[in-house]
C-alpha cells in the first residue's frame, strides 16, 4: 500500500522512496522491503514525448544525429530513460533521456515535503528528533545533482580517466556536443 501511495505521488516522491528504501536507521524493515520494488519499476515515457526532448537538446531532427534511434527504451527509470542509437557516425550510443520539466515538478514537491515535515513536526513534536528537514534538504541536494546530468558525465570522464590503464573496466565515452 505505502508503495502504491509514493508511486501516486510521481517522480519526486518515488526517488524519495527509494532514498528511504536503503535507509534501514530510518525507516522499519517491513516498509523498506516495499519501498525497495521502487528501484526498478518504473513506466517509460511514450516516444514522442522523448523524441521532442532530443531534439531541443541537439537543435535538429532526431533523424540529423542519428541513423537508428529505437523508440524502445532498455531502461526506464524514476528521472530518465535510456535509448539505443546509433550515432551517424556508425557509433552505438546509449542515450539517456531525461522525463520532461523535471526542476518544475522536483521543485513543487520538495516544496511539499517541507510542508509536510513541519505539519508532522507540529503535530508529532518526538519526530523532531530525527530531523526530518534535515532528511529532506540533503534529499533535495542529492536529487538535483543527480538530475543535473553533466555533473554525471563529468563524473564518468573522471572514472574513464582514473581506470584507463585497468583493462577489465570499461566506461563508455561521453559524446559531449
Amino acid at each position: 500500500l505505502i508503495r502504491s501511495i509514493v508511486e501516486s505521488f510521481g517522480v519526486t516522491f518515488i526517488k524519495f522512496g527509494q532514498w528511504l528504501s536503503v535507509r534501514p536507521d530510518f525507516v522499519p524493515a517491513e516498509v523498506l522491503k516495499e519501498l525497495e520494488k521502487l528501484q526498478d519499476r518504473v513506466a517509460p515515457v511514450r516516444f514522442r514525448t522523448i523524441k521532442r526532448t532530443v531534439e531541443e537538446e541537439t537543435g535538429k531532427p532526431i533523424e540529423e544525429t542519428f541513423s537508428e534511434f529505437n523508440p524502445e527504451p532498455l531502461s526506464a527509470a524514476s528521472i530518465a530513460q535510456v535509448h539505443r542509437a546509433v550515432l551517424k557516425t556508425g557509433e552505438e550510443v546509449a542515450v539517456k533521456v531525461q522525463r520532461p520539466n523535471l526542476r518544475r515538478i522536483i521543485g513543487t514537491d520538495i516544496s511539499s515535503m517541507q510542508d509536510m515535515v513541519a505539519w508532522a513536526v507540529k503535530n508529532w513534536s518526538h519526530i523532531a528528533l530525527h530531523r526530518p528537514g534535515d532528511a529532506v534538504a540533503s534529499f533535495k541536494a542529492t536529487l538535483m545533482d543527480e538530475i543535473d546530468f553533466t555533473v554525471e558525465a563529468k563524473n564518468q570522464d573522471r572514472l574513464a580517466l582514473i581506470s584507463k590503464d585497468t583493462p577489465w573496466i570499461r566506461i563508455p565515452k561521453v559524446y559531449w556536443e
